[in-house]
């Protein structure tokens, strides 16, 4: 695992196919990892290769273009559903996490938008600066999460 972390990959599941083991009476191993780019990708592979891991299947899953952003004020659950329903009716982007921190009159929301490509992901986001200017809230598109 030390090269998925080095590389800065993310195991996101582990699957033991212990019903399907192999010819030499191993047991199959599925890991999905999420990394943030081909390069690092490549280099996991190798350095896994290198240390004798076999390999049999990679499938790439080309992942959506993603954003991380804040926004904060007086708003309500309801609020926040109406955002999420007019992100939906954009199209090609959707809000695919979302976590509240709420005090007695104003509320914290920090949502991961995922995007078909650059362009639609930049158009939600826009999206989300009208929608903070409508209601008077602060909104922070700046968060990285990742390396």
């Amino acid at each position: 695992m030390e090269p998925i972390s080095r590389f800065g990959g993310n195991i996101k599941s582990v699957v033991h196919r212990r019903e399907k083991k192999t010819k030499l009476g191993l047991v199959p191993v599925t890991v999905v990892l999420e990394i943030g780019d081909r390069g690092r990708f490549r280099k996991i592979l190798s350095e896994l290769r290198a240390q004798g891991v076999k390999i049999t299947h990679v499938g790439e899953k080309e992942e959506l273009s993603e954003r991380v952003v804040l926004m904060a004020g007086r708003m309500g659950v309801e609020d926040l559903r109406e955002i999420t329903e007019r992100i939906n009716r954009k199209g090609g982007a959707r809000i695919s996490d979302m976590r509240l921190s709420m005090g007695k009159e104003e509320m914290a929301v920090r949502l991961r938008l995922n995007g078909k490509d650059e362009r639609t992901l930049e158009e939600a986001l826009s999206l989300l600066e009208k929608v903070a200017e409508e209601r008077g809230l602060l909104l922070v598109k700046a968060l990285e999460e990742r390396s």
